[in-house]
C-alpha cells in the first residue's frame, strides 16, 4: 500500500495513525486523516492554512469528540469504513487528474467529496468556504482557476452562481473564516453522529 502514495501522503497517513493512537481512538477515521494533512509540511497544509484552517483548530475539535465518548469503534486501529472509502476516492482522484501516485492533495479532495464524513463536517463547522478550499487545492496542483471552478461545479452538480456569489468573488473581497461553531446538541448533528455513520 505504501507504494501507492507519495512520501508526503504516506507521512500524513502515518501521522493519522499516530493521532488516533495517542488521543486515544480505537480506529483511524477521516478526522485523523485530516489531522495528518494539517501537520505534514507541504502544499496541502499551506492550502488549508490559506483558508484559515489549522491543526490547532482541529486539535481542539478532536478533543471535543473524545468528550462525547463515541462508542462506535473499530478494533486494532484499523481504518473506519468511511476512511477506507476516502482512500479509494483519493486513488480515483489521482487517476482522474493524471497522477500515478496518491498525494496529499488527492486525500484532501477525497475528504471534501465525502460530505457525510467527520472531516468534512469539522472543516465546515469552522465557516471554511468548501468551494474555495476545493478550488484552491486544484489550483495548487497547477489547474487554471476557471477549470478548477468548472471541476467543482461538475463535482457537486451545481450551475455557476447557483448559490449566490460566484466563485470568482471568493478571490476578491473574500469571506470571514476560521470561527469554529460545531454544535453538539439541538437541531445540529454531533460529531458522534458522524463518527457512527463513518462505520456504516
Amino acid at each position: 500500500m505504501k507504494n501507492q502514495f507519495t512520501k508526503g501522503a504516506y507521512k500524513a497517513l502515518k501521522e493519522a495513525r499516530n493521532c488516533a493512537q495517542e488521543l486515544p481512538f480505537s480506529y483511524i477515521g477521516t478526522e485523523h486523516i485530516l489531522w495528518g494533512l494539517t501537520v505534514v509540511d507541504g502544499v496541502t497544509k499551506n492550502t488549508l492554512e490559506l483558508n484559515q484552517y489549522t491543526n490547532e483548530q482541529l486539535e481542539q475539535q478532536l478533543y471535543d469528540t473524545i468528550d462525547q465518548e463515541s462508542t462506535v469503534m473499530v478494533q486494532d486501529h484499523d481504518y473506519s469504513i468511511r476512511a477506507r472509502h476516502v482512500l479509494e476516492v483519493a486513488q480515483q482522484e489521482a487517476k482522474r487528474l493524471g497522477n500515478t501516485l496518491i498525494g496529499t492533495e488527492h486525500l484532501l479532495l477525497a475528504l471534501l467529496k465525502e460530505k457525510e464524513c467527520v472531516a468534512y463536517r469539522l472543516i465546515e463547522s469552522c465557516n471554511i468556504d468548501i468551494r474555495k478550499l476545493y478550488v484552491d487545492t486544484l489550483i495548487s496542483m497547477g489547474m487554471p482557476m476557471e477549470n478548477a471552478i468548472m471541476d467543482y461545479n461538475l463535482t457537486y452538480e451545481e450551475q455557476p452562481q447557483r448559490r449566490g456569489a460566484s466563485m470568482l468573488d471568493c478571490y476578491g473581497k473574500g469571506r470571514k473564516t476560521g470561527s469554529c461553531h460545531w454544535q453538539r446538541t439541538g437541531n445540529h448533528q454531533s460529531v458522534t453522529d458522524y463518527q457512527q455513520k463513518d462505520q456504516e
